[in-house]
């Protein structure tokens, strides 16, 4: 943590030791930190703590390099970082959650490399959608919606084939391997 509780990206060794400082900037937090399969890049969720009007995702590489953001939704959209592709032979994508000031949301699916969202919520009913979750081939997606339905759902990677798993309010969730 940086002067007044800010949070930056750190790594270290699975023992503890070789701490390394990789991103900390005057007046903003980083949180969520999610290294790729493949270890070369860490995607992040940066905000401004206090009062909240700016929240995006960023990539930078695994040694703090080529730190650039990924999304710039702007507000009162704010994006919440969950998950990188695991598949080597899909595109390389990050789903992550976009949430209209905490009202809304939707999930996201955007590539590394940044460009075009697609937004594979955009045919559910309005709710708080979050905490999505690749399955390990990579083909499907499970979430949860916390506002009207309270339920787990899983959809396959287009935002088709929608289904409600269990009728839970449950985040945060994984697939097991």
């Amino acid at each position: 943590a940086g002067p007044g509780g800010q949070t930056g990206i750190r790594i270290m060794n699975s023992d503890g030791t070789g701490g390394l400082q990789l991103h900390l900037q005057a007046g903003y937090s980083d949180s969520g930190p999610v290294m790729s399969p493949d270890g070369a890049e860490i995607a992040f969720t940066q905000f401004d703590p206090a009062p909240i009007t700016y929240h995006e995702i960023f990539l930078m590489n695994a040694d703090g390099t080529n730190l650039h953001p990924l999304t710039t939704n702007g507000m009162p959209m704010l994006a919440d970082f969950s998950c990188w592709q695991p598949n080597p032979a899909l595109p390389r994508q990050i789903l992550y959650t976009m949430t209209n000031m905490g009202t809304t949301g939707q999930m996201v699916l955007i590539n590394a490399t940044g460009g075009s969202q697609v937004v594979l919520s955009a045919s559910l009913p309005p709710g708080s959608y979050g905490a999505g979750c690749f399955s390990p081939d990579g083909t499907q997606i499970v979430y949860c919606e916390t506002q009207t339905a309270q339920a787990i759902f899983q959809m396959d990677l287009d935002g088709s084939n929608i289904k409600v798993l269990k009728q839970i309010l449950g985040i945060p969730m994984t697939w097991a391997p």
